[in-house]
């Protein structure tokens, strides 16, 4: 053994690892299956048994804790491979160690020392207390690219499984419960598949249109979106949500200014048969009836495969008014999708995942109000639909070695249509008419990385990186029920990377990070003349051709045992483009062609330090952090009277403090609040967009706030009960820059859920909006009119869902 290996073990209080679920302000244990073992497929190499440890709850999917610092100075002197149970794989680890594992929970096993046989005594004495709690279970972020435990990850993240996604977040069962969760993290509101998500205060605009997204979105190791917004995948059969707040620039390039939320779904598991059927019913008070379903199966295929298929879909009931037309609850939601994965192990430690997503979501009209109509009504002439039809296809290599590196390749396809419909109709016109978008947009990416993790939080992650974009962008007159094409516009994107990152140990407690990201970009825009033609003239965009460095730094300290301070710096960055601008009757060959414009790249430089006490996952845990950002030549999608534009409108500086507190009692209550408090504010705009006073940035709240409280119980016969409540404060923040300075938010938002569950069948009642608030959550419906300033989007009625689901 190493001089550095002895200090390491006299130093370590505890050993804790997980692998599936975990989470920085986690509520207690939702309803859970209890069911047999299940035999898999392991390949445990030789070493430390604290690394042997990790590669059963890393290939098992569950949690190991424990505080034996024996863990790191005994070995396992051979590798272990072949097909067991958990129970089995972590006993023949531990074999002759004198520990055993022992199963806390589904899912979580509890490594401790064999207690010596009882030896007669005289009388009976009390059991002295013990001297020390068992240190909680650390969280691994997935999405740090190296499997990087949280206790060790020098910067902000978040980390949520799917009870706490799914219970006490409303109805939702998408993007709007992980926003629910997260205070820093925040939306826009036209819509499921129509809004933008943004974090820290680095929002753009309220608008969506030809710019890049702030915030990335990946399921698993493969891209979600470019410039098209927030997909909205339902999170059913999902296994946590992961939130790395940004910029992101050296990891995940282009686009990464706010952040990466990264979605995990359940894999699929070979030997294993197993399957979920669930369902439920809503009702909106003030509106209409909907409801959902979904289904899962795992069904393996031979013994090194696996298929697992997810299908779902369900209708959010209406609960607006339209006073013109005379119609009820007209903006009904409907959802259709499905998901497929095929895993094979291939032997010699690689891993092939094969899989594909389909969703569609349909809105059958706006979800805005209008002052001067009734409450829950507006006014208007013709329906405003909307439709996101996404499509992705993917296929990922991994190979693990026993040393603790990891070979992933990931390559993926995407395809989304999306469609939207606005009343144009002005008053006294003797016809309607409308003005449709059309936007497509195709995405081809592939990442090749090589990552290696230490258990002092050490390694490393190199990697190249390359993505093709295209999108594709018409506006259309419809009138008369006849569309009629005018103008539009494409973009298309080259984006080739290399980029690495290395931690190194300074001292025992103290660990530097260094990284870097080498881009070039090639960007070409083109003009769709009326009729739908392309006009071939190649449009020279500022940033094209350039190669772009994005740095990133920090220093990460444990003082103690579960506390961990942190200093970081980063650097992100967006690509320019070629969008539409206000409507001129100019000559279109002219460059560039009238009617159109360039817009710039953007940047971000962030400083960010931090402190966070413990995991989150027993006892007293919590965080801090306190950031500055300086965000340059702001891209904004914005709209005028004859449609989306995009402009750079300046520069701005957002300061953040972010705060976290998690409690839990020894009986099983838990009690947690986060805080986010923000000054976003465009300080340096360019002309055109100057106004006499300061301005915020659009959709900044000063202050978000979370509080979370649940209790669970066991019942006779082994059922039990989960009760949880959340209440989220959502502060003032302005729709938009200049014109559109249009306030919004302000509101409380309270939701509760009670859980049963028994054996496979659990029973649930969610409560949204307990309160029946009427705040304004978004003050855009219809960008065409969107400057009176009298449109609302109150927020969804109280709403119940009443669910029942069945796991085999």
């Amino acid at each position: 053994m190493t001089g550095r290996l002895r200090r390491s073990a006299c130093r370590l209080a505890g050993v804790a690892f997980v692998c599936a679920v975990g989470s920085p302000m986690p509520a207690a244990a939702g309803p859970r299956l209890q069911q047999p073992e299940a035999r898999r497929d392991f390949r445990i190499p030789a070493g430390t048994l604290a690394s042997a440890i990790i590669a059963v709850g890393s290939q098992a999917g569950v949690s190991v804790a424990t505080t034996e610092p024996a863990l790191t100075h005994r070995a396992l002197r051979r590798s272990l491979r072949g097909r067991m149970t958990v129970e089995e794989a972590l006993a023949r680890v531990l074999h002759d160690s004198g520990l055993r594992a022992v199963r806390a929970a589904a899912g979580l096993y509890r490594i401790e020392r064999i207690p010596p046989p009882p030896r007669p005594v005289e009388r009976e004495r009390p059991t002295p207390p013990p001297s020390a709690e068992p240190e909680p279970a650390n969280i691994v972020v997935t999405a740090s690219k190296r499997a990087t435990e949280l206790r060790h990850y020098a910067g902000s993240a978040w980390v949520l499984d799917q009870d706490q996604l799914m219970q006490g977040a409303g109805t939702a069962r998408d993007s709007r419960a992980i926003v629910a969760a997260l205070p820093m993290l925040a939306a826009t509101n036209l819509g499921p598949g129509r809004e933008k998500l943004f974090v820290r205060g680095i929002a753009d605009s309220s608008f969506t249109g030809a710019s890049q997204a702030t915030v990335g979105q990946y399921l698993g190791d493969v891209q979600l979106n470019y410039s098209a917004p927030d997909p909205n995948l339902a999170l059913y059969d999902m296994a946590r949500v992961e939130l790395l707040e940004g910029p992101q620039g050296t990891l995940y390039g282009a686009g990464a200014l706010g952040g990466i939320v990264r979605i995990t779904p359940h894999r699929p598991r070979p030997g294993v048969w197993e399957g979920e059927v669930a369902g439920g019913a809503t009702a909106v008070s003030h509106g209409g009836i909907g409801g959902d379903a979904m289904a899962m199966i795992n069904a393996p295929i031979g013994d090194r495969a696996a298929l697992r298929l997810v299908g779902y879909g369900g209708r959010d009931p209406g609960y607006i008014d339209d006073v013109v037309r005379g119609r009820r609850n007209v903006n009904r939601t409907d959802l259709a999708g499905a998901r497929a994965a095929l895993r094979y192990q291939a032997g010699n430690d690689w891993t092939i995942d094969i899989g594909g997503v389909y969703q569609r979501i349909y809105h059958a009209d706006g979800q805005y109000t209008e002052a001067g109509d009734p409450p829950l009504a507006r006014s208007a002439a013709i329906a405003q639909p909307a439709l996101n039809d996404f499509r992705l296809a993917y296929v990922t290599a991994t190979h693990r070695w026993a040393n603790g590196q990891t070979l992933t390749a990931a390559f993926s396809a995407i395809e989304n249509h999306l469609t939207a419909l606005y009343d144009a109709t002005s008053p006294g016109d003797d016809f309607t008419s409308g003005i449709s978008t059309d936007n497509r947009v195709r995405v081809y990416n592939g990442e090749i990385r090589l990552a290696r993790h230490r258990d002092n939080g050490a390694g490393m992650v190199l990697g190249a990186y390359a993505t093709l974009s295209e999108d594709r962008m018409t506006q259309s007159f419809k009138v008369a029920g006849i569309d009629q094409p005018f103008r539009g516009v494409g973009n298309q994107v080259v984006d080739v990377a290399l980029f690495g990152e290395v931690t190194v140990p300074i001292t025992p407690r103290l660990n530097a990070t260094i990284g870097g990201r080498a881009a070039y970009s090639d960007l070409q825009g083109t003009n769709i003349l009326p009729g739908g033609d392309q006009d071939l003239t190649t449009i020279d965009v500022p940033g094209a051709g350039n190669v772009s460095f994005l740095p990133s730094a920090a220093i990460g300290w444990a003082p103690v045992s579960r506390l961990t301070a942190y200093l970081r710096y980063q650097r992100g960055y967006r690509l320019g483009g070629y969008a539409l601008n206000a409507l001129s009757s100019g000559d279109p060959s002219a460059p560039p062609p009238a009617g159109f414009v360039v817009y710039r790249p953007d940047t971000v430089d962030m400083v960010e330090a931090g402190l966070r006490l413990g995991s989150g996952s027993d006892g007293l845990s919590g965080s801090v952090a306190l950031s500055t950002t300086d965000w340059r030549h702001i891209q904004s999608d914005l709209y005028s009277v004859s449609g989306p534009i995009t402009a750079n409108i300046g520069s701005g500086r957002i300061h953040g403090l972010e705060a976290s507190l998690n409690w839990r009692s020894p009986s099983g209550l838990r009690l947690s609040g986060a805080l986010f408090l923000t000054r976003a504010v465009l300080d340096r705009p360019n002309p055109e967009f100057a106004r006499d006073t300061l301005q915020a940035l659009p959709n900044t709240p000063a202050i978000t706030v979370r509080t979370a409280a649940e209790r669970e119980w066991t019942l006779r016969g082994g059922s039990r009960l989960l009760l949880r409540g959340t209440a989220r404060y959502i502060g003032r923040s302005w729709l938009g820059v200049g014109d559109l300075h249009l306030p919004q938010g302000n509101y409380v938002d309270a939701n509760a859920a009670l859980a049963w569950s028994r054996g496979p069948i659990t029973l649930t009642l969610d409560v949204a909006n307990l309160l029946d608030g009427r705040g304004n959550r978004f003050s855009l419906g219809n960008p065409l009119s969107v400057q009176d300033g009298t449109q609302r989007t109150p927020q969804q009625p109280r709403t119940l869902r009443l669910g029942a689901s069945y796991r085999f």
